[in-house]
């Protein structure tokens, strides 16, 4: 199946974690639909037995420690993970397959049955990328915006929901070469125009399995030494997950500002809600 083939029943999941591993799991929200239709739904909180990030996670997100203290672990509910993924086609709304690994690693890290295994895996980011290029930012709760979806971002099942209603939208560009329309908020249609794969934006890439796997980054002005070597700086990013882009767009999702720091570039991040952080608070942040 291509990833233009839309099922009209489907699970749409959401995954938050508590801190840069793959396998803090904090947070998981399920939507099951059938004949398009949304059936079931699941929210719960996951003790991930590990320490919170709160200067990014929690700040994300909103869950700290006290509020998952009391609540099942990750094994509790991997019964219940299995039940929704079983035999299923399931949609998410990240990079690198983000909410599948998040799951698997877990399920590595407590040496349990890798449910996602069970399951088909579409990405609305990777199919709305690919169907609307001129679209301004790819975040989900933009592209929700231009549906007529309204949602709380970072809740993880409004998220899986939004994830759902994104992706019946999409099902309905049709799946051939040329200009697609879709509906926007106001009733007008708005044209996209889909681009073959070899014309995407080149560069650098992140390691899907590393720690920062999906995350966006723009890194400007002068770094003291070792990492004043933009070059090697970036390829070390994308060791732990980073995926490093030359301007700040709708995905970005951090700028690193060193010394001298381009003021247009702080200022469009301002504009687009970027988190900045200055290069000595982000080392030592990615060193934890």
């Amino acid at each position: 199946m291509n990833q233009y083939e839309y099922e009209s029943n489907f699970t749409a999941v959401d995954i938050e974690l508590a801190n840069s591993s793959l396998a803090s799991i904090c947070e998981v929200g399920i939507a099951r639909f059938r004949a398009g239709e949304l059936v079931e739904t699941w929210r719960v909180l996951v003790n991930p037995e590990v320490e919170y990030e709160e200067l990014y996670h929690s700040k994300l997100h909103g869950i700290k420690a006290h509020h998952t203290a009391d609540a099942a672990t990750f094994p509790a509910i991997h019964p219940v993970l299995r039940y929704f993924f079983s035999g299923e086609q399931c949609v998410y709304h990240a990079d690198s397959r983000f909410d599948p690994n998040c799951i698997s690693q877990s399920c590595s890290r407590y040496g349990l049955e890798d449910v996602t295994e069970l399951a088909s895996w579409v990405s609305t980011l990777e199919c709305a990328r690919d169907l609307w290029r001129d679209s301004p930012s790819y975040k989900l709760e933009n592209l929700c915006k231009e549906i007529g979806h309204d949602y709380l971002p970072h809740n993880a099942l409004e998220d899986a929901i939004a994830a759902a209603a994104l992706y019946r939208a999409i099902s309905a560009v049709v799946p051939t070469p040329g200009i697609y329309a879709a509906g926007t908020a106001s009733g007008r249609p708005r044209t996209f125009r889909r681009v073959p794969s070899k014309k995407r934006e080149s560069g650098l890439r992140g390691d899907s399995s590393g720690r920062f796997a999906g995350t966006h980054i723009v890194v400007t002005g002068e770094f003291a030494p070792p990492w004043d070597d933009r070059k090697a700086f970036e390829a070390y990013l994308c060791t732990l997950g980073f995926t490093p882009r030359a301007a700040i767009t709708g995905r970005t999702q951090i700028l690193v500002t060193g010394s001298g720091a381009g003021p247009k570039k702080i200022e469009k991040a301002r504009e687009c809600g970027v988190r900045i952080v200055p290069e000595a608070e982000f080392l030592a942040f990615i060193e934890e």
